[in-house]
């Protein structure tokens, strides 16, 4: 919305650089909040003992997932940056759209459904309660990404020509060669927070880096034979693999700690 606002005004560049950036530090004052019941005092008043013993705790949050947030970051800008040095600035600028609306539903779909999942990995009684409920996420996120995944396939060019104009319907060819990769992403996403409830954060790290060679790998050689159009279908046909082996860990993981169970 900000973005939005800040291009009515004529912002520009500055606008969309802006836009996000403000949004996050809103969002961070929010979430820097300390709980209602006591506010800002309470939190001052806390033992330095108990402060260090949760920190150390949860020390795994800030090592593992302030890297591997940078590493998602980085490769969307690396991608851009790609594209535009072998395709030109409008490829990047299809490539850009078709990703930042294709994005958009697992963003807001996943922050739901992840906010929901985290509670309930912690609150099962077993390892293969825990199991179960994953695989049954997964069956529930994959039957709403199948739908979205068809019809990006069959009528993506359609769409955007409808909703952006003609000029956009290259970015519509774009969103049916990325149709398997959107979907795939869309029911990773709200699993990422199976890492963070099974204390798996290395592990995911360590993965997120070999999907990053992936990612490349795929672009880069799509690119180099099929175009921006062969970019897109070797993104989906290279992370197909990778997904598959994620989402088959997940589901048969054996290495689940006792103190995630109630």
């Amino acid at each position: 919305m900000l973005q939005a606002l800040l291009g009515l005004i004529h912002m520009g560049a500055a606008g969309l650089l802006l836009g996000p950036v403000l949004a996050g530090l809103c969002a961070s004052s929010l979430l820097a909040q300390p709980a209602p019941q006591g506010g800002w005092e309470r939190l001052w008043h806390q033992p330095l003992a108990r402060l260090k013993a949760m920190a150390a705790r949860h020390r795994d949050f800030p090592i593992y997932n302030t890297p591997h947030a940078f590493v998602g970051a980085l490769q969307d800008t690396l991608t851009l940056l790609l594209i535009t040095a072998w395709a030109g600035d409008a490829a990047a600028g299809f490539w850009a759209l078709s990703l930042r609306y294709l994005k958009a539903p697992a963003t807001l779909l996943g922050g739901a459904l992840s906010q929901a999942l985290y509670p309930l990995l912690l609150q099962t009684h077993s390892a293969s309660q825990a199991r179960t409920l994953v695989r049954r996420s997964m069956l529930t996120l994959a039957a709403l990404a199948i739908p979205l995944a068809a019809l990006l396939l069959l009528w993506g060019p359609a769409l955007f020509t409808t909703l952006f104009g003609d000029q956009w319907g290259d970015a519509g060819t774009l969103a049916r060669g990325l149709s398997l990769y959107i979907a795939l992403h869309f029911i990773a996403s709200p699993l990422s927070v199976v890492t963070l409830a099974w204390r798996a954060q290395a592990w995911a790290l360590r993965l997120a880096l070999v999907g990053q060679l992936v990612f490349f790998a795929g672009l880069g050689l799509g690119l180099y034979w099929g175009g921006l159009e062969g970019a897109a279908w070797g993104v989906s046909a290279s992370m197909l693999g990778y997904f598959a082996y994620y989402f088959w860990a997940l589901a048969h993981w054996r290495n689940i700690p006792h103190e995630s169970f109630t």
